[in-house]
């Protein structure tokens, strides 16, 4: 989790890697997916005010997110 402030406003930004769309017919997507909350949200069952999935392809734990004036930047080691 990452802290960022925009318009004045600070949120919570919750990621996860994996795949996405993968059933018994596709192969799926590897994402990073981002969630976004507004910091001042409170209880168990508060919902993202947004997501995003970014394609990437990454082994686990190459993926940083960060953020810094007001973005969000997600890297990784790029795959050979």
């Amino acid at each position: 989790m990452t802290a960022v402030e925009q318009d004045g406003r600070e949120y919570i930004v919750a990621y996860a890697h994996g795949l996405r769309g993968k059933d018994d017919l596709h192969k799926g997507t590897e994402v990073v997916r981002l969630a976004v909350y507004p910091a001042d949200a409170t209880g168990a069952s508060v919902k993202p005010l947004r997501q995003i999935d970014v394609p990437v392809r990454a082994d686990p734990g190459e993926v940083q997110v960060g953020a810094t004036g007001g973005r969000i930047l997600v890297g990784w080691a790029q795959r050979a």
